[in-house]
């Protein structure tokens, strides 16, 4: 089967994102034929009056990747967030006249279980239900979502999922114990709420380290706030990417990432599988995959105290962790696994097929 898939830049030095991530493990793991169309910014590109105007470009650039490619699927990633929701509704929509089954895979956003999208991203959303002959979500309560809303109550659910057997081996545990957050660094990924948790260990005197991963719109501002408030214990590693990224979630205990909205998070996932123990915002997909107290904490992102505590909790190191860090591993093993994952893909390409 060949398939034409959407993604930003696949270059994890160009792009920090779940979804390229995701996409580079499906290109690289599948038996499916794949033709990669960039969509999206690279990290660092302004969201300049000539970058606005290039766009209307990459609608005769897929028009004339399908003509050439003929592909039996295309797959077209996309977020529930403002600039995403304009693009790809109008590139489905220049896909949807070339005879071609098309899958719409939806990764969260802010405006899909966080905000009520308005009158012009809600014609997008239409747009985008309309056109697609299957459509992926996270969870069950994103299907429910989109049922209610937008009558689109056959939506696949398909949680996202790493190649766990790619993760590095443990390093021998360090003293103090270290937090990292690995992913894109903006402002929507909770870092005020990151800077907030490790001045609250820095009042209650808890030993800790900090280990920074990833490159974003907000680095600058995060990195010094991270220093002040830190010192010597925050370190920043830039972008890792590949098996420095399974090195550096190997080398570190916590994985922390209270952010605004999520799906499922990709690093996540790829922290779980690595042994690291997570704490993370509460919502029905992630809740699903973190046990509470038994793999990690999900926590209410709002409470700066909650996040403090589980913190505190976890860099004891009077308390053993390889409990939490078995469970975390197993639970990705067995309900988040890659080969899983291409399986239950190919169904659904096969469904699309069919309509």
């Amino acid at each position: 089967m060949k398939v034409l898939i959407t993604a930003p830049s696949l270059r994890g030095k160009e792009n920090v994102s779940g979804i390229s991530t995701l996409v580079s493990d499906i290109i690289r793991l599948s038996d499916n034929e794949y033709v990669h169309f960039r969509a999206g910014r690279r990290d660092g590109v302004p969201k300049s009056a000539k970058w606005i105007a290039k766009q209307p470009k990459m609608v005769l650039a897929l028009r004339e990747a399908i003509r050439r490619e003929r592909p039996d699927i295309i797959h077209l990633n996309t977020s529930f967030s403002r600039l995403a929701m304009l693009r790809d509704a109008v590139l489905i929509r220049a896909a949807a006249g070339m005879g071609v089954p098309i899958v719409l895979h939806i990764h969260g956003g802010p405006y899909f279980l966080k905000d009520e999208p308005g009158p012009v991203l809600r014609r997008c959303i239409t747009t985008m239900m309309k056109y697609a002959a299957r459509v992926i979500v996270l969870s069950e309560q994103e299907r429910d979502v989109l049922a209610k809303r937008y009558g689109r109550g056959d939506a696949d659910v398909l949680a996202n999922a790493v190649p766990m057997q790619e993760a590095a081996e443990r390093a021998e545990e360090k003293s103090p114990r270290s937090i990292i957050f690995f992913g894109r660094l903006n402002r929507e990924k909770g870092l005020s709420r990151i800077v907030d948790a490790c001045r609250g260990l820095v009042e209650r005197n808890i030993p800790f380290r900090f280990n920074a991963y990833g490159a974003g719109p907000d680095a600058e501002s995060f990195l010094a706030e991270m220093r002040a408030v830190c010192g010597e214990r925050f370190t920043f590693g830039g972008v890792a990417d590949g098996g420095n990224k399974w090195q550096a979630l190997a080398e570190n205990d916590i994985f922390l990432l209270p952010s605004d909205h999520e799906g499922l998070p990709i690093a996540l996932l790829e922290a779980m599988a690595a042994g690291c123990v997570p704490v993370v915002r509460r919502n029905d997909a992630i809740a699903a995959a973190v046990a509470q107290g038994e793999a990690g904490f999900v926590v209410d992102i709002n409470d700066k105290n909650e996040i403090v505590d589980r913190l505190a909790f976890l860099l004891d190191e009077g308390r053993d962790l390889a409990p939490m860090r078995q469970k975390a591993r197993q639970t990705i093993a067995d309900g988040y696994s890659f080969g899983q994952y291409l399986s239950r893909l190919d169904e659904i390409y096969k469904k699309a097929l069919a309509r």
